[in-house]
């Protein structure tokens, strides 16, 4: 949900172990906004954001195929006129990298880690 996130070690079928921290999509959607305030000085809202997250959201910082970068409009902070910005999958894995540690931190104490699920 919104609020938390569960991550599972699962071996031959069944849970071996799993942890629930309280990091998830709101925290994470609230990321990607203040990045963006910070390194293009634009503002975007809540639903910017989210499509931001669902269209290339990322909690490892590099893939094979990573996803096609992201354009949209927000407004400059000190013009209040808008501006276009591409946004690409590293930026957001920059940008959500303090709060997905919590989920590597613990999938590294899984005692056998073949199979992640968020």
């Amino acid at each position: 949900g919104g609020g938390s996130s569960e991550i599972a070690c699962i071996s031959l079928g069944g849970i071996v172990c799993s942890k629930r921290i309280n990091v998830a999509g709101d925290v994470f959607t609230n990321d990607i906004q203040n990045y963006v305030r910070q390194q293009y000085e634009i503002r975007i809202g809540e639903r910017t954001a989210e499509n931001i997250k669902c269209a290339i959201g990322a909690a490892v910082p590099e893939l094979e195929n990573e996803p096609e970068d992201f354009v949209f409009t927000g407004s400059n902070m000190r013009t209040n006129m808008p501006h276009e910005v591409k946004l690409n999958y590293s930026e957001i894995a920059y940008a959500l990298d303090k709060s997905t540690t919590p989920l590597w931190r613990c999938w590294s104490l899984c005692p056998l880690s073949s199979t992640l699920m968020l």
